[in-house]
């Protein structure tokens, strides 16, 4: 075998070059050993502070976090919810379909002629709420004068045709034909989707001795419709939700002739009922029938009533029964509309008692933002139409 024989000076340079490749290997190895270590290191400190520091600047000066309350709505958005919580009531005048208008309806064969001309307005509500002042008997005589007062059953049917929500009966010509005309009057008013206010259902059972209603026809009052939002009977407080606010109805009569079960003025009833109201919904509405008739501005006995019943928490007071329209009121935080006038009446005798005024009431949050009146004049006897 053929053996090379190197010189000296090359075996002293190659083990210098293996001793230096050893220590840059082992400076290398020990530098990333290092590198790792203080990684570790910073990367341990980091978590451990972590799970502290977040804790001390949330108290001390915390992050602000979306907020959908407190986001600018546009302001069309604005606009509809507005429009969607607005309530627009609707008042009415006197509204008496006997004498002549039953006398006209009879002739007609039309029981929704009295409202033909002004049921649009009437239906442009959310609540339409009207003073009924006749009983609605069967077979009501049809006559043309007197001074006692009945509509024929099917007077309902102009109602209904015009969205009547309610009809107060605290009046004087409501008793004409006693209590068992006054308990039909709520019987067909109710089988007809229609609201009624302004007596005590105790007093009708009371009656019942006398020829009147009676205990098992007050509890058919009940059953068929006399139910308000809290699920109680609705005679002396109504309670209706309309677009998430809640209106409460009621209704007292000043005028001698009415009988029990309506609700009379009287200052105690006046405080209670409408107190209780006032606790229970977000708008208190009091129809008021009272006054002298004939008369263009209310008397003191009005002016006295009317801060009563503010007083014990009304927003709005309906005021009928001067077949005039009255002036109007603002009575602290109260509105008081005196009289509305006639709307559907037979008193074509005068220029005054032939005209009256629809009132729109429009409620927004809670409060009465707008108040419009349109006027109405009657002809042939019972037939109002809308007037400039």
């Amino acid at each position: 075998m053929l053996r090379v024989r190197l010189p000296q000076d090359y075996y002293e340079k190659l083990m210098r070059y293996k001793s230096a490749s050893s220590m840059g290997y082992n400076n290398y190895m020990t530098k990333l050993a290092l590198g790792i270590a203080f990684t570790a290191i910073l990367t341990g400190l980091a978590v451990f502070l972590l799970g502290i520091y977040p804790k001390t600047l949330n108290q001390s000066n915390p992050l602000p976090t979306p907020n959908i309350v407190n986001q600018k709505v546009p302001p069309q958005e604005v606009k509809r919810q507005k429009e969607h919580s607005r309530v627009v009531l609707i008042a009415t005048g006197d509204v008496v379909p006997g004498r002549s208008v039953n006398y006209q309806m009879v002739k007609f064969n039309n029981f929704e002629w009295p409202f033909e001309k002004i049921k649009d307005v009437l239906t442009s509500g959310d609540i339409t709420v009207v003073n009924f002042e006749v009983p609605l008997v069967r077979n009501c005589p049809t006559v043309v004068e007197g001074m006692v007062f009945c509509g024929r059953e099917e007077a309902v049917k102009g109602l209904v045709a015009s969205g009547v929500d309610i009809v107060t009966l605290a009046n004087n010509h409501i008793s004409d034909y006693g209590v068992a005309g006054i308990e039909n009057t709520i019987r067909i008013m109710h089988e007809n989707g229609i609201a009624t206010v302004g007596y005590s259902a105790d007093s009708i059972s009371k009656a019942g001795g006398q020829g009147g209603a009676g205990a098992a026809d007050d509890q058919r009052i009940r059953d068929i419709g006399g139910i308000n939002d809290n699920n109680q009977y609705a005679g002396e407080i109504l309670y209706k939700t309309v677009n998430g606010t809640k209106f409460a109805f009621l209704a007292f009569n000043d005028i001698y002739g009415s009988i029990p079960p309506i609700l009379s003025a009287e200052k105690e009833a006046i405080e209670r009922l409408v107190g209780e109201a006032r606790q229970n919904s977000d708008i208190v509405v009091v129809a008021m029938h009272w006054g002298v008739e004939y008369r263009a501005e209310p008397d003191d006995r009005q002016s006295e009533l009317a801060h009563l019943v503010a007083d014990a928490g009304a927003d709005l007071i309906i005021g009928n029964h001067p077949h005039w329209i009255q002036s109007d009121e603002q009575y602290k935080n109260t509105y008081i509309k005196y009289a509305h006038g006639n709307l559907v009446f037979d008193q074509m005798w005068s220029e005054e008692t032939k005209k009256g005024v629809i009132g729109r009431y429009t409620f927004e949050d809670g409060k009465l933002i707008k108040k419009e009146f349109i006027p109405t004049y009657i002809r042939y006897y019972g037939q109002p139409e809308i007037v400039d």
